[in-house]
């Protein structure tokens, strides 16, 4: 059943209703209205009377009806490709697979342009994932140090990533293992631990030095099994015993020592006289800023043409 206008309403619709300009549905609502409404058929008797208007044509109509056609298919075909500018965007930085080949293109075009790695090619080595962030180890080939380093990628409504950040350093061994520290979501301290080559290491021993108000107070020798020859996992320092109000724990790459089958240590064996430690590279992507800021923007303007085809 047809909703039923009020005498405000009819009222508005008079003058389109007499020059026949209102939609077929909307003119039987307003006759029907009339025909039961005395007040409002005396004001139409009038308006006819000193206005007299003869109706529209109807060619004028069906222009003014495809006009109206092709405004409301403007604006649905802005609505369209504003969501396809925003969802293009988004996919330019969230584009990231977790494959290695994809990462590896991925960390050459984030942090390839780090002058120590200009003539190097970055390769992923393992990947971790730890609280909606991949974490990825990778080397740098042709490096002259022996770089390695994590980057860091945040996943995206896409189950794409987007790099954030990275870490990288000259690597003093010709196979072992580094480290790097992150908070997680659940405030808990890991640490990072990636190994390269490491085939005939069977154990590696990282030595956590434990701090007071007075200084170092003791060392907590963590054993971890090593089971490929590479690899990347997360241990939370969490399982440590000491008191988190009193007491901090750090941990330096010289508190790492590589075993051998029979638990000898075998660090020395494969230490590189070559590499020089002079230097730490950090980088850290502020695109997320800009690319919320770009999004907004495209919302913005696409909405301002709906809103112009609309009116």
């Amino acid at each position: 059943m047809s909703e039923r206008l009020d005498c405000c309403v009819v009222r508005d619709l008079l003058p389109s209703y007499i020059e026949g300009l209102t939609e077929p549905e909307t003119a039987v609502q307003v006759t029907a209205h009339l025909e039961q409404c005395e007040a409002c058929r005396g004001l139409e008797a009038d308006l006819r009377t000193a206005i007299p208007v003869e109706p529209a044509p109807k060619r004028a109509l069906k222009f003014l009806r495809k006009v109206k056609r092709t405004r409301l298919l403007a604006a649905l075909l802005t609505l369209v490709l504003t969501l396809w500018a925003m969802l293009a965007l988004y996919g330019s930085e969230y584009r990231w697979t977790e494959e290695l080949s994809s990462l590896s293109e991925g960390l050459q075009e984030h942090v390839g342009w780090i002058d120590e790695l200009e003539e190097t090619q970055l390769q992923a080595l393992d990947t971790l994932e730890l609280d909606d962030m991949l974490y990825v180890s990778f080397r740098a080939e042709g490096s002259e140090d022996n770089v390695h380093g994590i980057a860091r990628l945040e996943r995206g409504l896409n189950g794409r990533y987007q790099f954030v950040g990275a870490s990288c350093a000259p690597f003093p061994y010709t196979a072992g293992v580094w480290f790097d520290g992150v908070e997680g979501a659940d405030g808990a301290h890991y640490y990072l631990f990636a190994g390269d080559g490491c085939r005939e290491i069977y154990d590696f021993t990282a030595r956590f030095e434990v701090y007071d108000t007075q200084g170092l107070d003791r060392t907590i020798p963590v054993t971890f099994p090593v089971e490929e020859g590479t690899f990347l996992f997360a241990w939370s320092s969490e399982e440590l015993e000491y008191d988190r109000q009193q007491e901090h724990v750090t941990l330096t790459g010289s508190n790492i020592t590589l075993l051998d089958r029979e638990g000898q240590d075998v660090t020395q064996q494969y230490w590189d006289d070559s590499v020089e430690q002079n230097w730490v590279s950090g980088v850290s992507a502020a695109e997320r800023f800009l690319l919320y800021w770009l999004m907004a923007l495209i919302a913005l303007l696409g909405g301002i043409l709906i809103r112009y085809f609309l009116t």
